[in-house]
């Protein structure tokens, strides 16, 4: 998609402006054509972000989402035509129905509208979790059902709207329907509560990886084949009392005269990341 300026006359003056239209090319028989998706008007915006405002009206139909932040006004504006867009897209479907006319008879003052929120997203990653025994796990660490309800909500919201703790809350109360398919409401969330759920998960962080790559392991049919992948080392500048595997050895600094750690990536033989593994000169000791 793309936005275009079309320059126009005033048929009763020389006065000249210019209407805005989204676009998108599409192949045909006769070669690529360039067509108009949506008329938006007089647009008031920089020319230097009708791509960013593009793209991000792209998104929001089709349901992707990105990490990098936007423009507060391309932001908004972007919901705006989307849900233009959306509407306008209901409404030609509408027209190309051919079935026979289904009269029903209803209550119009029972009726009420609501924003459609994002559910797709959520099923398939709330089907995962439950696959590979997430809620099993947090019953048997002894998580209250609200708090198992917060873990998922931060696992599975993570996972399709990456952001803060702040924006995590907005996307769960505003945008998300994980709630529904929870059986719980996300509609008030605790300004602390995703700070303390995630402080809970990391408590518990080795038993859940623990837990995770024995079940993925009998799910997937791995083999306990290990395959060890050299990825960095850093030295430390104190004496590093605390720290039992740093040892003075080989540095990619060239800093041998300090107490250094090496770290690998275990896999299996199908590439399937176990853990990290803390390497020194004497010894190799897997930490998860």
């Amino acid at each position: 998609m793309y936005i275009r300026a079309i320059r126009k006359n005033n048929g009763y003056s020389s006065k000249i402006y210019y209407a805005h239209k989204l676009m998108e090319s599409v192949r045909t028989k006769k070669g690529p054509r360039q067509r108009t998706i949506l008329n938006l008007g007089t647009l008031e915006l920089d020319k230097d972000k009708w791509n960013d405002l593009a793209n991000r009206i792209e998104e929001y139909v089709t349901g992707q989402k990105r990490l990098p932040p936007v423009d507060e006004e391309v932001d908004r504006l972007a919901k705006h035509y989307a849900k233009l867009l959306t509407q306008q897209r209901i409404a030609e479907e509408a027209e190309h129905e051919t079935q026979a006319p289904d009269f029903q008879s209803l209550d119009v003052n029972e009726i009420s509208s609501s924003e459609a929120k994002s559910v797709g997203p959520e099923y398939i990653g709330l089907a995962a979790m439950e696959q590979l025994g997430f809620f099993k796990l947090f019953k048997d660490l002894d998580f209250r059902p609200e708090q198992i309800n917060l873990a998922a909500l931060t696992i599975i919201g993570r996972l399709i709207h990456p952001g803060s703790e702040n924006e995590l809350k907005r996307f769960a109360e505003e945008e998300s329907a994980l709630d529904e398919l929870l059986g719980t409401s996300f509609a008030r969330i605790g300004q602390n509560h995703l700070y303390e759920i995630s402080d809970l998960l990391l408590a518990h962080k080795s038993a859940i990886e623990q837990f995770l790559s024995s079940n993925t392991q009998k799910i997937l049919g791995l083999s306990e084949s290990i395959i060890l992948y050299d990825l960095t080392n850093f030295h430390f500048e104190g004496n590093v009392w605390g720290c039992d595997k740093a040892e003075h050895g080989q540095n990619k600094q060239k800093r041998n005269d300090r107490p250094s750690l090496q770290w690998a990536l275990s896999s299996t033989n199908r590439v399937f990341p176990k853990g990290a593994i803390s390497i020194r000169a004497t010894s190799v000791s897997l930490l998860r």
